[in-house]
């Protein structure tokens, strides 16, 4: 999938990024959670088998959940990464 992939996961993390802004974390807070997610999302990325597609990706940030509800979890649980739900 290359830049398409790679476009879809960037929007993804700069929409947690905003919504974390508005919120009480602090810069850091907000900094490791966009980590934390990039490195689960490029894991998950790597286990797909064969060549990934743009379902492939969408299924992925499906799974990881809403970025609106990442960013409630992580403020309820001091930034940490929820736990990723079922595929």
């Amino acid at each position: 999938m290359g830049i398409e992939g790679e476009q879809l996961v960037l929007d993804y993390l700069s929409r947690v990024g905003d919504l974390a802004h508005t919120t009480g974390m602090s810069p850091t807070e907000r900094r490791d959670l966009v980590t934390r997610l990039r490195a689960d999302i490029t894991r998950r990325r790597a286990e797909v088998q064969g060549d990934e597609s743009r379902a492939d990706v969408k299924r992925i940030l499906k799974s990881v959940g809403r970025p609106e509800d990442v960013v409630a979890a992580a403020g309820e649980r001091g930034a940490a990464v929820p736990a990723p739900r079922p595929a």
